[in-house]
């Protein structure tokens, strides 16, 4: 009897393990090389659906294309007056 209750003790350890710890092991930000750049044809160019290097503060950063139109059309609405 005590022989089995540990083993369930065991295995909900190992269960509870494998679903927390991946938590704590996700990478947030990664320190890589800085690309400077006067414009953003001086980033390099990927070919990517959702994101494009832009020049930004002179360094090539990957931003999402998205992001960067909801951006473009917020600022133009509030360029624009209510009629």
């Amino acid at each position: 009897m005590q022989r089995g209750k540990h083993m369930v003790e065991i295995l909900e350890f190992v269960y509870a393990m494998i679903l927390f710890l991946p938590l704590f092991l996700v990478i947030t930000e990664v320190d890589g090389v800085d690309i400077y750049c006067e414009t953003d044809a001086d980033c390099p160019q990927i070919t990517d659906w959702f994101y494009v290097v832009k020049c930004v503060d002179h360094k090539c950063e990957l931003t999402k294309k998205l992001r960067r139109l909801y951006e473009y059309q917020t600022q133009k609405s509030a360029e624009t007056p209510y009629i």
